[in-house]
């Protein structure tokens, strides 16, 4: 990200203006106003896609027909089109927790974000209304004093996504009802850029 605001005055020194807000997505622009340059940040903070159609601002110099280029994956762009209140809008779509810097004109360098390495902790257990499961652990993100919530999925399974354990490095880990009430047994073990299914009993 850094290599790319030194590449676009905009995101550097542009004024920033909200765009769109909602309770999953959130936009805003950049643009400095001297010269017209301007990037649009888009982020989803769901685990679903998001689709939305948001308008330009109405100082934006971009007009209709421009194609934005997404500067964090080069390989995806929209194009802008007429209508909306400003009269120009883009339709964009995020994956889980994405961001997406969308700018004119022809990037300064491709790029394309390194694979995931995804970890998944997927916890089956019917905890009953209103109760959640958390997970402890003894690597980052996770820690041994206060549980990080998975997200429940249905059918009495609840799941937590991490990236930031290397693939093949093992760690430990343990559930908990509410953070507070700890599975029985012994620690489960996963294994990073593994998908981990546990049965526990509490």
């Amino acid at each position: 990200m850094t290599t790319i605001k030194k590449a676009y005055p905009a995101l550097q020194v542009g004024t920033q203006r909200e765009m769109w807000k909602d309770t999953n997505v959130y936009a805003f622009s950049r643009r400095v106003d001297t010269t017209g340059a301007e990037a649009v940040t888009i982020s989803s903070n769901s685990w679903d896609t998001q689709n939305r159609t948001i308008p330009l601002r109405a100082e934006s110099s971009i007009t209709v027909g421009s194609v934005l280029t997404n500067l964090m994956n080069t390989s995806d762009t929209v194009t802008v089109v007429s209508g909306g209140p400003t009269g120009k809008q883009i339709n964009v779509s995020l994956g889980e927790h994405e961001s997406k810097v969308y700018a004119p004109g022809t990037p300064v360098s491709a790029y394309a974000p390194p694979a995931r390495n995804l970890t998944r902790v997927r916890v089956h257990y019917d905890v009953g209304l209103g109760n959640n499961i958390a997970v402890r652990g003894d690597t980052y993100p996770f820690s041994w004093t206060s549980g990080r919530g998975a997200r429940y999925v249905g059918s009495g399974t609840w799941e937590f996504d991490l990236e930031r354990i290397p693939a093949g490095q093992t760690f430990q880990f343990k559930p908990l009802i509410n953070d507070a009430t700890w599975s029985t047994g012994s620690n489960y073990v996963g294994t990073g850029g593994q998908t981990i299914d546990i049965y526990p009993s509490f």
